[in-house]
């Protein structure tokens, strides 16, 4: 038995041959090959800046997660809510809690990958940029740039998404996210 769980993007490998298997690769790079690697563009993401993060959000908070459940949905799809202890709110609504819904997430032998979605583990705490979807969701926008870890350790607190720190940026503390945050809000993102 395969002890990795199945990638829900293809279908099982079961009764194809080694040299099916083999024909399938060598078309499958011919095909890239010959259409440049078109198909790599459609994964790459955007950077934004926290200016239009702060913008596009509904709602920004400053947390710990809590819990982390993967469901299979009435339509067979597999959905994530991790649910996050609200320390403090520096958008939207105030409430003590929030539930991030994700389409990534692994249950028993079935994992789904969405690219860029951010990863959580519970414990973690984090500084989350939500918008809330058209069926009331609350989802990290944009993916994992609205989604900063926050370190604690004798150096001080640092908050990082995967930008910052990029290309020679020190990471910010996270007084400083919540003040780059804060009067953006206040002002109606006008600076």
């Amino acid at each position: 038995m395969n002890s990795r769980p199945s990638l829900d993007v293809f279908p099982p490998r079961t009764g194809m041959g080694v040299v099916s298997r083999c024909v399938a690769t060598r078309v499958a790079v011919t095909l890239s090959i010959l259409l440049g690697f078109s198909s790599l563009d459609a994964t790459q993401i955007p950077s934004f800046s926290l200016r239009s993060i702060t913008e596009r959000a509904d709602r920004v908070v400053h947390g710990r997660v809590e819990s982390i459940e993967t469901v299979k949905g009435g339509d067979g799809r597999l959905r994530t809510r991790v649910e996050v202890v609200v320390d403090d709110t520096w958008k939207g609504p105030a409430e003590p809690r929030v539930t991030v819904v994700q389409a990534s997430g692994v249950l028993g032998e079935r994992w789904v990958r969405v690219v860029g979605e951010p990863e959580f583990r519970p414990g973690e705490e984090v500084v989350l940029f939500l918008v809330r979807t058209p069926a009331g969701d609350w989802v990290v926008a944009p993916l994992s740039q609205g989604k900063f870890s926050v370190t604690r350790d004798a150096e001080g607190v640092r908050v990082g998404n995967g930008i910052l720190g990029v290309g020679g940026a020190k990471p910010m503390g996270l007084q400083a996210l919540r003040e780059e945050v804060c009067p953006k809000v206040q002002s109606g993102g006008a600076e």
